[in-house]
């Protein structure tokens, strides 16, 4: 039983924060590196978007009324998205041992 069907939509700066990752962990071998993407996109699409209010809140300071949720990928990345009634927006990914940026883009 899902939740109510959203649209699920990544943006531009997680898809750039996503092809960091892969580029970094694909140094050594390109396909790991498309592996975990793929796995990641995976996720956040099946997983979370079929239950986004499963991940606790995220709060960020400089929007105290928004939505926003974090999920974590095995330990190791983090994800940032917003829940709406329609969609599900991905705002950001990063590693687990970097620091969060200080904002996040809209």
């Amino acid at each position: 039983m899902s939740e109510t069907a959203r649209t699920v939509n990544l943006t531009e700066t997680f898809l750039d924060g996503l092809a960091a990752i892969q580029a970094y962990q694909g140094q050594a071998e390109a396909a790991k590196g498309r592996q975990l993407s793929s796995a990641i996109v995976d996720f956040a699409c099946d997983v979370i978007g079929a239950f986004p209010h499963a991940y606790p809140r995220h709060h960020i300071p400089q929007h105290p009324d928004r939505d926003y949720r974090r999920a974590v990928f095995r330990r190791d990345y983090v994800l940032i998205y917003r829940v709406t009634e329609n969609e599900v927006t991905f705002l950001l990914i990063y590693g687990a041992r970097q620091n969060p940026p200080d904002t996040l883009p809209e």
